[in-house]
């Protein structure tokens, strides 16, 4: 029954990701780009838990964006992606988007757009191997 269900879940997670990948690469292939600018960075404690089960806090600084759009639009949402990146009030960011869905924004950058699929392929390859795993040690 394990194998089953880790067959099903590794087969569902690869067709999200394919799916989720067609739909990154066509904003990254076909959106509209435009130039935005940091106007703030936000200062967010998270609380995490470390191994021995004490609570700690860890502070992320994550810039808030505004642009506008083709249509004169002004949109601002703040990236939530750690990238490794330093932005700073005023720095231009270039920002891609789809036309036909406004809420969808995103810095163009490739990790932006592809780490989510990458992520879920991962996890469905782990759970696929583990049903191999499986079926062989039976």
């Amino acid at each position: 029954m394990t194998l089953y269900v880790l067959l099903i879940i590794g087969i569902i997670l690869l067709f999200a990701s394919i799916i989720l990948f067609n739909i990154r690469y066509k904003i990254y292939k076909n959106g509209t780009r435009v130039i935005g600018k940091v106007i703030k960075i936000e200062k967010i404690e998270q609380a995490l838990m470390n191994e021995f089960n004490q609570l700690s806090f860890v502070t992320f600084y994550r810039p808030v964006i505004e642009f506008i759009t083709d249509n004169g639009e002004k949109k601002v949402f703040t990236y939530e992606i750690i990238d490794g990146k330093d932005y700073n009030v005023g720095d231009d960011v270039k920002i891609v988007y789809d036309k036909k869905k406004r809420n969808k924004f995103y810095i163009d950058s490739k990790i932006e757009l592809f780490i989510l699929p990458t992520i879920l392929v991962t996890l469905s390859l782990v759970f696929l191997i583990l049903s191999v795993i499986i079926c062989l040690h039976n």
